[in-house]
């Protein structure tokens, strides 16, 4: 009895600890969402964008290592398609196997507007409500609401793919005229709060949901209880069934080396005393949950406990029959041989771990402890079974490795980068992520073809279908799959499937696939598919591509957008540049003309008799008042767009205006033949904005311009040696010239460091076609379709 009070308190210390672990870990959530519901405060005079939601959660979750947080909102069915065209997103919620679809009609639905960016609130409009009983999180919502604080809603999966502790805090936003009620919120997965407590079958409980752990199954256990965010958690763990000694001869064994053999030492003072001592070693022997063998140096086990027929699934006879190496994970048996030399040559004590093989074929890790008797030629061992600790330390470990390369890829996506480093990147992180032989990135175009615009491979060699690749679509494979249902699809034998990616697949002698469709804005855009040589793809496969899925659509997305403001912005300068020329035309076709047919009209009436001299005189005065303002007509006109522009190019153009120019100006300008009109404009334009300032605010002895074309940049530069100090934003002269810039695809920067003089520099492609966008990365366009309509997807 007294051993088992032992136990009970051994465990109902560690139950107190990792409940101290557990809470520890929730109050800093708790902690953050009312750090995030204070920043959605201070800031609800001017409402938060998604940039700012997601750069600030970024910055405080990181590092305390929680991967997501949303600002969601209740969108009543009655106002979903407002909502959608407002954030410019369907609804969305996760299926069965974890890919994003929308989401299907129901009353509510709890809309994620601004997300961090990562899974799984990576995508705006993700409904938190989906498929799950809503009891807890509208309670949670409801404490939150009156306590004006944090409150604590378990939710399971497959909402957020996982099961998951929302923490919830209420925090209005203002939507462009709205201050919209809402609420942030914190997602802490299982795998967070299961590390945290660090204890093999730790059980938490939120109410009546299991957050971590496994079901009981009748065996005793210890709990304890703390309460946090309005919500109380039961932290549970089960007591050893061992008696006695049992209780810790184990650990004493793992802690300090002491050895089974001692006990023999202790056994030969006398034979009562023996007698008394082998019973208790023979209780220990029976009843410790870890297994305990005693084997030779012929490495053949000579007695086991039953422990070991439960950790194992062998009979004792099985275990003694055969040598103990035969039932070690081969990748394992070298070193384990090696370790059972080092015991057979007297080292006092080695402590080591490896893989058994169980009799239904699954491994057990073991970590053992053993001491050898050379004398007696035997060794006494402990093992202690740490897989489900290994495998949650693994877990942990990819989680990391998972979140890393997806905040990896998200930065990339919000640093503007290019369709095809984007493309390479997503292929990249998944391949080595997922640990696959090829990743494969592939956007639907028209006319029944497939591009594929990403891909990767384990040993860097080109794929069976390089990048830009346009393939035929058809057959049976994972890319038809998914383009007719619009969800995930696995192929594990391609033996029977069909179609050119499959003959591709056999080629590279790939056995099994995997692939997740690509939606954006409601379309289905494309599919990510990964393929394994050795066999089919673990379980999960799909909800690990998802997320990457996720940060591929909201890329594409961004970058349709930025496409459309620069083709915006370039339409606005084309009609600017058109309005310029027309008035042009009409000041040299109209007015001009008005102005030199009444001079000439006046030349007439001067040849009048003699006696109208004193007429005469006043009508000179009149000829040259006329003459003048035909000239300043002509100067408003060249200005609107220069005719030695139209006529010459750059070249000429530049050396006209260095000739008028204040500052002395050294031009050199390496042009050869002329440049698109847009280019030519845009160029004529910067440098003649930086020469008017120059001129007028800058002091400046000598100006340096320098232009140069290469095959497809062209590059202006304009340096002074003046006071420098200037703002580029003060005026609207460079603001426009950065629109003009910006709308052909171009960059203009100003540097002008106080008494270091001003720089000027313009970068413009010569296509003046804009960046294009990531839709436009193929020579197809996306294809819509619809998710619950698959008869409908080859329509548009």
């Amino acid at each position: 009895m007294h051993a088992e009070g032992d136990v009970r308190r051994e465990a109902e210390h560690n139950a107190e600890v990792a409940a101290a672990q557990i809470h520890g870990r929730i109050e800093q959530a708790a902690s953050l969402t009312e750090s995030l519901r204070r920043f959605m405060l201070d800031a609800s005079g001017t409402g938060v964008t998604s940039d700012q939601f997601a750069s600030n959660a970024l910055n405080w979750l990181s590092p305390a290592g929680f991967p997501a947080a949303a600002w969601v909102e209740p969108v009543p069915d009655t106002r979903r398609a407002e909502y959608e065209q407002r954030i410019g997103q369907p609804i969305v919620t996760l299926d069965e196997q974890h890919s994003v679809v929308p989401a299907g009609s129901r009353s509510s639905y709890l809309a994620a507007t601004l997300v961090s960016g990562f899974p799984p609130l990576a995508l705006p409009g993700t409904d938190l409500s989906g498929g799950t009983d809503m009891t807890d999180v509208a309670t949670a919502l409801d404490r939150a609401t009156r306590l004006d604080g944090v409150s604590a809603a378990p939710v399971p999966g497959p909402d957020t793919g996982t099961n998951s502790l929302l923490m919830i805090a209420p925090a209005p936003n203002l939507i462009g005229d709205a201050l919209r009620p809402g609420y942030v919120v914190v997602f802490v997965p299982d795998q967070t709060l299961a590390a945290a407590a660090n204890r093999p079958g730790v059980r938490l409980e939120v109410g009546d949901h299991l957050l971590t752990g496994q079901p009981l199954t009748g065996e005793q256990t210890v709990s304890t209880s703390f309460t946090e965010a309005g919500r109380r958690f039961d932290v549970i763990l089960p007591i050893g069934s061992i008696h006695g000694a049992a209780a810790t001869l184990p650990w004493i064994i793992l802690a300090c080396g002491l050895v089974l053999a001692g006990f023999a030492t202790v056994l030969g003072i006398n034979a009562t005393r023996r007698a008394k001592a082998q019973k208790e070693l023979d209780r220990i022997f029976t009843l410790s949950p870890d297994m305990i063998a005693v084997a030779n140096f012929e490495r053949r086990f000579t007695r086991v406990n039953p422990a070991a027929e439960q950790i194992l699934g062998y009979t004792r006879q099985e275990l003694i029959e055969r040598p103990y190496l035969d039932f070690v994970h081969p990748d394992d048996r070298e070193w384990t041989a090696n370790a059972s030399a080092a015991i057979g040559e007297g080292k006092t004590t080695q402590s080591f771990e490896n893989r058994y093989v169980r009799k239904d074929g699954s491994y057990r890790v073991l970590e053992w402890t053993a001491t050898p008797v050379v004398e007696e030629g035997v060794v006494y061992a402990v093992a202690r079974d740490v897989t489900e600790r290994r495998q949650a330390e693994i877990e942990l470990e990819r989680l990391a490795h998972e979140q890393a390369a997806l905040r990896r890829v998200a930065t990339l996506v919000a640093g503007g980068a290019g369709p095809e480093e984007v493309f390479a990147a997503v292929v990249a992180e998944v391949g080595r992520l997922l640990e696959v032989e090829i990743a494969v990135l592939i956007r639907y175009d028209p006319q029944d073809t497939i591009t594929v615009v990403g891909m990767w491979t384990s040993t860097g060699a080109t794929g069976p279908t390089p990048v830009g690749t346009r393939l035929p679509f058809g057959g049976e494979n994972i890319h038809t799959r998914v383009f007719e249902t619009g969800r995930s699809a696995r192929i594990d034998d391609y033996s029977a499937a069909s179609g050119v990616i499959a003959d591709a697949a056999r080629d590279w002698q790939l056995r099994a696939s995997v692939g997740v469709p690509i939606w954006v804005e409601g379309q289905l855009w494309g599919v990510m598919s990964v393929g394994s040589r050795p066999g089919p793809l673990p379980a999960g496969t799909e909800a690990r591509l998802t997320w990457f899925t996720e940060l591929v659509a909201t890329a594409i997305a961004n970058a349709d957008a930025q496409a459309a403001l620069a083709a915006s912005r370039a339409r606005i300068v084309a009609a600017g540049d058109a309005a310029r020329r027309r008035m042009e035309r009409d000041l040299h076709d109209r007015a001009q003309q008005r102005l030199v047919s009444l001079a000439l009209r006046v030349r007439a009436l001067q040849a009048t008799p003699p006696e109208a001299e004193e007429l005469s005189s006043q009508l000179d005065e009149v000829v040259t008042e006329l003459h003048g303002a035909v000239d300043e007509l002509r100067e408003i006109a060249s200005g609107l767009h220069p005719a030695v522009l139209a006529e010459g190019g750059l070249r000429p153009v530049l050396k006209t205006l260095a000739r008028r120019s204040a500052v002395p100006v050294n031009l050199d300008v390496e042009v050869d033949g002329r440049l698109p009109e847009p280019v030519e404009l845009a160029a004529y334009c910067v440098v003649a904005e930086a020469l008017t300032n120059t001129a007028r605010h800058a002091d400046a002895s000598v100006v340096d311009v320098t232009v140069a074309a290469s095959e497809d940049v062209l590059r202006v530069a304009v340096r002074d040696d003046g006071r420098g100090g200037a703002d580029p934003t003060a005026g609207s002269g460079l603001v426009g010239l950065t629109d003009r810039a910006e709308a052909l695809g171009g960059r203009l920067r100003v540097s002008s460091p106080p008494g270091a003089g001003t720089t000027v520099q313009l970068t413009i492609p010569l296509t003046a076609s804009g960046r294009p966008g990531l839709r436009a990365a193929g020579p197809g366009p996306a294809r819509p379709a619809e998710p619950d309509r698959p008869d409908k997807a080859r329509e548009g």
